[in-house]
């Protein structure tokens, strides 16, 4: 499953810059199969972030298509970002359908000035199935029945009516 956004970026001057995600802002109370889901950078990529159980990547948050640099954003610009889940994320009650809240802090600096901030927030729902209470009758027409060694078979049985019931397997009588 894939969300995504657009984050508007204000002020600054129109200077490469550089855009990173907080790990220290990422939840340490997320869970995936009751583990703790740890998270890191993609190979030092401050731009991306991957929240992993046991070496397996339960869910990644990803800038500006996982590039940190960000070419001349000038004084109105936007970045992009991605987050999916890769792997069920527990949530707190598994008897009704509820939600799992998160923020991550974001901060973008062009080196000279003090670096902007932010905070993306990530709600993450539990979809139940729902059972709907429907019911439908089944006739099934019997035409033999068989008790321990004794059994009993009928065929074109009268009907209450005069009429006479066919009730003889399709292809017979």
């Amino acid at each position: 499953m894939v969300a995504s956004g657009t984050l508007s970026i204000s002020g600054g001057e129109n200077a490469p810059s550089v855009v990173g995600i907080s790990l220290d802002s990422l939840p340490e109370n997320l869970t995936s199969g009751g583990e703790v889901v740890t998270w890191s950078y993609e190979e030092g990529n401050q731009a991306i972030a991957v929240g992993s159980v046991d070496g397996a990547e339960v869910i990644r948050v990803e800038l500006n298509g996982g590039s940190s640099s960000v070419d001349s954003p000038a004084a109105n610009g936007s970045i992009d970002y991605q987050v999916t889940l890769s792997a069920p994320i527990d949530h707190p009650e598994n008897s009704l359908e509820d939600t799992v809240v998160f923020d991550f802090d974001i901060s973008i600096s062009d080196g000279n000035t003090v670096p902007g901030t932010g905070t993306v927030t990530v709600v993450i729902e539990d979809d139940m199935p729902v059972a709907n209470a429907e019911t439908k009758d089944l006739n099934v027409i019997v035409n033999k029945l068989a008790v321990g060694d004794l059994s009993v078979a009928w065929a074109n049985v009268s009907g209450a009516n005069g009429g006479v019931l066919d009730n003889q397997p399709a292809g017979q009588g």
